[in-house]
C-alpha cells in the first residue's frame, strides 16, 4: 500500500470517528435517541432517533460563538403529553461579551418519533445568557438546568402561569411580573418579603405601551413603570405629581421581556 492511499485512509477513519455519539437515550418504547457530533463547522451537533432499524435526523445545533454542548436531557410527561427536552449550551468568549449561553429545545413524542414544539420554543424565557457583556453587567439566568426548566414547564402547562419579566435592580430587590389564568401581576420583593404586589382586587389591569416598551400601572396617585430602553436595559420608576421619585436600573436581568409581550395585554 502506498503512502497516499494510506493517508486516503487515515483520513476517512478519522472522519468517521468524529460522527460518534456523545450521548444516548432509551425511548418509552425501546427506540433509541443519539446526540452525534458531526464534522460540520456551522452545525457541530445533531439529534437523531432510531426506531425499528431506521435512522431520523430531528434537528441540529448550530456554532453560536462556541460549539453547541449538550447540557443535559429527559422526558417529562404532562397530562397526556410527553415531551423531551434538551438543554443546549454555548460557551462565549469574544472582546465584548464573556460567559455562557442556554437555550432550551422541546420535543413532542409520538407514533415513536419526535417532533419541534414551536409554541414552547418560542418562549423566550427558555433562553438566557450568564456572564458578562461589553456594558459590563452582570448577566444571570435561572433556567441552567434541567430540573428548574421542568417546574417552569410544569407550572406553564398545566397551572397556566409563567414569568413575562424579572430581575434584580441595583438596590438588590427583585421585580417580577407573573401571568398566571391570563392575569397580570406585578411583584416587588426583598428576598423573600413582598413589599408591593398589584393588583389587589377591583384594582385597574396593568397596562403596556407597544411603542415605548413600558409597562405601568397606578396606585394611590403613583404610577409604576417597567421600561426597556435598549436590550438588556430595563428600569423601574416611579411618579407623583409627575416628578420622578423612585429610579433605578436592572442590574442583573433574569427574565426579559417575551418578544410577544404585548399579547398578554388587551
Amino acid at each position: 500500500m502506498n503512502n497516499t492511499l494510506k493517508t486516503i485512509l487515515i483520513l476517512i477513519l478519522f472522519s468517521f470517528s468524529n460522527l460518534s455519539k456523545s450521548n444516548e437515550i432509551k425511548t418509552p418504547d425501546e427506540g433509541v435517541i443519539n446526540f452525534i457530533k458531526q464534522n460540520d463547522e456551522n452545525y457541530p451537533l445533531a439529534l437523531t432517533i432510531i426506531n425499528n432499524g431506521k435512522t431520523t435526523l430531528i434537528d441540529k445545533y448550530s456554532f453560536e460563538g462556541g460549539e453547541p454542548e449538550l447540557n443535559d436531557s429527559s422526558f417529562l410527561q404532562i397530562d397526556n403529553n410527553t415531551l423531551f427536552l434538551v438543554l443546549i449550551s454555548w460557551n462565549v468568549n469574544h472582546y465584548d461579551i464573556k460567559g455562557t449561553q442556554y437555550q432550551t429545545f422541546i420535543y413532542k413524542y409520538e407514533n415513536k418519533t419526535l417532533h419541534q414544539y414551536s409554541e414552547l420554543n418560542n418562549d423566550s424565557n427558555l433562553s438566557g445568557f450568564i456572564g458578562y457583556t461589553n456594558d459590563l453587567k452582570n448577566q444571570e439566568y435561572d433556567y441552567n438546568n434541567i430540573e428548574e426548566i421542568k417546574k417552569y414547564l410544569q407550572k406553564k402547562l398545566h397551572y397556566g402561569e409563567n414569568d413575562l419579566f424579572s430581575c434584580i435592580l441595583n438596590n438588590n430587590k427583585k421585580v417580577t411580573l407573573k401571568n398566571k389564568n391570563n392575569q397580570n401581576y406585578y411583584v416587588y420583593r426583598n428576598n423573600n418579603n413582598i413589599e408591593l404586589q398589584y393588583p389587589l382586587s377591583n384594582e385597574k389591569p396593568i397596562s403596556f405601551d407597544n411603542g415605548k416598551d413600558t409597562i405601568s400601572f397606578s396606585r394611590g396617585g403613583y404610577i409604576y413603570y417597567i421600561t426597556k430602553k435598549k436590550i438588556n436595559d430595563y428600569n423601574l420608576s416611579v411618579k407623583n405629581d409627575n416628578k420622578i421619585i423612585f429610579n433605578k436600573p436592572c442590574k442583573n436581568i433574569i427574565t426579559p421581556f417575551p418578544s410577544n409581550i404585548n399579547e398578554y395585554f388587551n
